[in-house]
């Protein structure tokens, strides 16, 4: 060798050990994946608007530097926008780079989605021949519709079932977060992953049996919270919270999440009856279970909310006109008018109440001379903060009729009307009723004569206040002028 290339060569060699350890040392990132074995706290506050808030809390050993994240066991309805990872505890220097969220659920469109481009078969059965034909087409577009090339002609849509020679490659079947992080130093850290996830409601079902007659009739209350879970994944010990409210949630933001179409088995369960606790937090109010449970996918549970409780109730009827009836004559026969049947009751702490009753359906049922309950009418109730009153519409009387017939009408120029009223009411009950006629009012309006008295509701209401004896007819009598 000259000594020329001996130089050459020995440069060469001291290069290759000079540059190799560190070329060695720039390694792939590590990749930690972490299951719901990994987990050490689970809790879900779950919205009455087809949402909940999941906080997940895991424990992870890390190294130091860059590394990779994934967390497994979520929901497929999960809202990406919304996902946010930090640390918690004493460790800090924790720093999430990016993330990502992913999910193909295995349904027609993601399967074809996949084959955009590739051979499918396409498959139909020969009535004729009395066997299955079959032919190869190519996939050319999935996205309104799928769209085939067989030999050289383009076939937009076509009858025969799509067979897939094998299941796609880079699907991802599971719903998984995904995170680039960097950590200060190695060790435990303590990171919660908070998201919200669809799919997760609650509604709140109260029961109202009434008993008694008149001024001594009175209600047992109890209420229940049923959570229905279709996220597409169960949730083991997990902490339940239902916040009764509603959030403001950009539309534009959020787009609907995978996986709606489930389907499965539907549980009912109801646990043991006891109170949740009520605490308000920012302008909701929360109810926590207080105890740790199993919600399965496709589940629904029932848990007390309210504890059976004596309240005082009460009962009227109403009927209720129109405004327009003022600016046009009513010609024919006397209009039969519907009687309301409203329950109401205060909630308030003299009334064995005084707490917030969120939104929800309430059953009223009556008590049938000791023969077993009856029901008798529902009606949803708005959220209803302590000290205000509940109304219920139980349904229409049956023994209670009102007929309306107008007896004057005049239009006196293009805005001004006088209008006379006549209704007459009928009990036919065994016992004396009290109804009330509401009169919606539109414009400027005045009462120019009545037979009974009334009070002002509103700038555009009146109500009379009627007496009715058992068995008997009263006439209410009034005239209006109303100027648009």
């Amino acid at each position: 060798m000259s000594l020329l290339r001996s130089i050459a060569f020995t440069a060469l060699v001291l290069s290759a050990a000079v540059y190799a350890p560190q070329t060695f040392a720039a390694a792939e990132p590590e990749h930690l994946q972490s299951t719901e074995k990994d987990r050490t706290h689970l809790e879900l506050t779950v919205f009455n608007n087809n949402f909940a808030f999941i906080r997940d809390v895991r424990i992870l050993d890390l190294k130091a530097g860059t590394g990779a994240l994934e967390f497994t066991g979520i929901p497929g309805t999960v809202i990406p926008d919304t996902i946010l990872l930090r640390g918690l505890g004493d460790k800090k220097g924790f720093t999430v780079l990016e993330q990502s969220f992913h999910y193909d659920p295995p349904v027609e469109k993601t399967l074809l989605d996949k084959y955009v481009g590739k051979k499918i078969r396409l498959e139909m059965w020969n009535r004729f021949n009395d066997r299955v034909s079959s032919v190869e087409a190519t996939l050319l577009s999935n996205s309104s519709g799928p769209v085939y090339k067989i030999g050289d002609e383009i076939y937009i849509g076509h009858p025969g079932i799509r067979v897939l020679p094998r299941m796609p490659e880079g699907l991802v079947i599971r719903p998984k977060i995904s995170w680039l992080y960097s950590a200060e130093e190695k060790g435990a850290y303590e990171l919660e992953a908070g998201y919200l996830a669809e799919n997760i409601k609650w509604k709140a079902l109260y029961q109202l049996v009434l008993k008694g007659k008149r001024e001594k009739l009175k209600g047992r209350l109890a209420g229940w919270v049923s959570l229905s879970n279709k996220s597409g994944t169960a949730f083991k010990d997990a902490e339940l919270r239902f916040a009764a409210g509603t959030p403001h949630r950009s539309a534009q933001a959020y787009g609907t999440a995978p996986g709606r179409a489930l389907g499965g088995a539907y549980k009912v369960m109801r646990s043991e009856s006891a109170d949740l606790s009520e605490s308000p937090v920012f302008e909701y109010h929360i109810y926590d279970l207080g105890r740790k449970i199993d919600i399965q996918n496709n589940e629904q549970k029932q848990f007390s909310l309210i504890k059976p409780r004596e309240i005082k109730v009460s009962k009227e009827f109403e009927i209720r006109g129109y405004g327009g009836y003022y600016t046009r004559p009513l010609r024919g026969e006397k209009k039969q008018e519907p009687v309301n049947v409203y329950v109401k009751f205060k909630n308030s702490r003299p009334n064995h109440l005084g707490i917030p009753l969120a939104a929800g359906k309430m059953g009223i049922y009556t008590e049938d001379g000791g023969k077993g309950l009856e029901f008798v009418g529902e009606d949803n109730i708005g959220q209803t903060p302590k000290g205000n009153e509940v109304r219920l519409n139980a349904g229409l009387a049956f023994d209670i009729t009102a007929k309306r017939r107008q007896k004057e009408y005049r239009r006196i120029s293009s805005v001004l009307y006088d209008t006379a009223w006549e209704i007459r009411l009928k009990n036919n009950k065994s016992e004396g009723v009290s109804v009330n006629i509401v009169e919606p009012l539109p414009g400027s309006w005045s009462i120019t004569s009545s037979s009974h008295p009334y009070t002002k509701v509103d700038a555009f209401t009146v109500k009379f206040k009627v007496k009715v004896p058992a068995g008997k007819e009263v006439i209410v009598t009034y005239g209006a002028r109303v100027e648009l």
